[in-house]
């Protein structure tokens, strides 16, 4: 372990001299940075009504959510302006600081001081009283000690460091002791040891001792087995749920979804507070709909089952993805998958309450990350799905101002451009996304000005739009069913009946539903 130990540190040190000369000591300032204004602004979750910001300084955010809290302040980042998502302040004070807070962290830099004190005084002041042995272990013990003081300055321990780090303090604790002991001659330990066992015998007796050496082999037998079931629970039945849980992304891949949900389900049962086995879960069942080459799910296909099949897919994938979020709340990846499957299962049911739920979900994935200008155009996509395109038209601007004039802006003008479609304002919005076109040639927004065109009745100008939306299909971003249905349905109201039909098969392969489809094409024809 030992030698392990030392490249790391030789490791740190030397990526830390090429940041310093850089300047940039690879981003840990920042990072620094960010965890002080989380410390001193005592940020917390909007949603959340409990925020202990008058003791959040000193009693600190909690264990293990140093990644989460740090979203909360953490700023957009080159190439694509994306939010870091550190999982350590890569400075053990700050990390401390932040999860345990200012009590916290003034514990643990005693464990670094103390022990760095203690050893300073020893050979300092006492040195005189130990042999040249004793002082070069103690010089060693300190030595080791400082090098990992000044490891933890630009990084925290994982828990394999942890542990050579306790070992070391035990060490360290048992070596003055030991020092301090005078040996004594084989004749006088044996003497002494000889009158203590008759004193002991006189004092209390031959069936005390009996006695108290039961509850002491009682007492070592008890902790022997607490912590072989603690370890056999913490060490062995969590990696035997990973294993299961690989297993299952491997028959996720072969097309194997029931067996891959079966493997899930014994993952859950051996680690049920592992919140990632529930998302993976969910998404087997997302899948379901999407792959025609798999079988149908056994418990949503079975006789007499009061749901229709995909009601109840996406009622297994919400159920999934409440319980992911219900074991790790502070986790906004799995807030946003119940958000989406919530919003999914609300628009099956047409159930309003559940979709304004969902929408509540998407606000809070925003307030847990407010600088992500993905979230934020995902809020502002959901609020136009719901037809509220007024309340999408904020979040959009703040997305604009995180990604001012670059390439990741498109898709917030665009998006801009459907809201101004859905509020009734086509020249507001054909202006956005002519802009778009002309800088960018974005599909989407070629799509929705397709769209437009096809709301204000000019057919003709939705067609050509349609048309170069759907230019390669050996690129994913000209397959989306939409594009095809409104082609399919231009070509209806044009009287290209023929086109039509194949942009539909085409639209229904891509995984639209078909009766629908079929529908609102019968009714256009009826009108003509």
């Amino acid at each position: 372990m030992i030698p392990v130990e030392v490249v790391a540190v030789a490791e740190e040190i030397y990526s830390l001299g090429g940041q310093v000369v850089s300047g940039g000591l690879s981003g840990r300032t920042k990072i620094w940075r960010n965890s002080w204004d989380l410390i001193s602004g005592r940020q917390w979750f909007g949603f959340e009504e409990l925020s202990l910001a008058s003791v959040r300084p000193l009693i600190g955010y909690g264990p293990d959510l140093f990644r989460n809290v740090y979203l909360l302040e953490s700023l957009p980042e080159p190439p694509r302006l994306l939010p870091g998502e550190p999982d350590q302040a890569h400075n053990f004070v700050i990390h401390q600081s932040v999860e345990a807070g200012l009590l916290g962290a003034l514990a643990s830099l005693g464990l670094f001081v103390v022990p760095l004190v203690v050893g300073g005084y020893l050979l300092l002041w006492r040195g005189s009283d130990f042999s040249t042995l004793h002082k070069l272990l103690l010089a060693g013990m300190v030595a080791v000690l400082a090098g990992r003081f000044m490891e933890q300055i630009v990084g925290v321990a994982r828990v394999s460091d942890l542990t050579v780090w306790w070992v070391l303090l035990a060490i360290y604790v048992v070596v003055p002791r030991a020092i301090e002991r005078q040996p004594e001659s084989p004749e006088t330990a044996a003497s002494s040891r000889d009158l203590e066992h008759r004193s002991r015998i006189q004092r209390k007796g031959v069936f005390s001792d009996r006695r108290q050496l039961l509850w002491r082999g009682a007492a070592a037998t008890g902790l022997i087995v607490g912590i072989v079931l603690i370890t056999w629970v913490k060490t062995i039945d969590y990696p035997r749920a990973a294993v299961l849980a690989a297993e299952a992304g491997v028959q996720f891949h072969r097309f194997e979804f029931q067996g891959a949900i079966s493997s899930l389900d014994r993952a859950i049962d051996l680690a049920p507070d592992v919140s990632s086995y529930y998302v993976q879960r969910a998404e087997v069942y997302r899948a379901y709909p999407l792959n025609n080459r798999v079988a149908p799910e056994r418990g949503c296909s079975v006789p007499g089952n009061s749901l229709p099949y995909g009601e109840c897919l996406a009622a297994e994938a919400y159920s999934a993805d409440l319980e992911g979020v219900n074991r790790r709340p502070y986790q906004f990846r799995q807030r946003l998958a119940l958000a989406d499957s919530g919003l999914t299962l609300g628009f099956l049911r047409r159930d309003a309450d559940l979709v304004n739920e969902s929408l509540e979900q998407y606000r809070q994935v925003v307030d847990m990350m407010p600088n992500s200008w993905t979230l934020l155009n995902r809020l502002a996509e959901v609020y136009v799905r719901v037809g509220q395109p007024e309340a999408a038209l904020p979040a959009l601007e703040k997305s604009l101002a995180l990604t001012g004039g670059t390439t990741e802006s498109i898709d917030a003008q665009v998006i801009k451009g459907s809201a101004y479609r859905s509020l009734g304002q086509y020249q507001l919005a054909l202006e956005q996304l002519n802009e778009v076109i002309n800088a960018t040639g974005s599909i989407r927004a070629y799509n929705e000005r397709a769209v437009i065109y096809y709301e204000i009745g000019d057919f003709e100008l939705a067609l050509q739009n349609y048309n170069l939306a759907i230019i390669d299909e050996s690129i994913p971003e000209y397959r989306a069913p939409e594009t095809y249905v409104g082609r399919a349905l231009t070509y209806t109201q044009l009287g290209r009946d023929a086109e039509a039909e194949r942009d539909a098969e085409r639209a229904v392969q891509l995984g639209f539903d078909g009766a629908l489809l079929r529908s609102v094409i019968d009714e256009i024809k009826k009108s003509r």
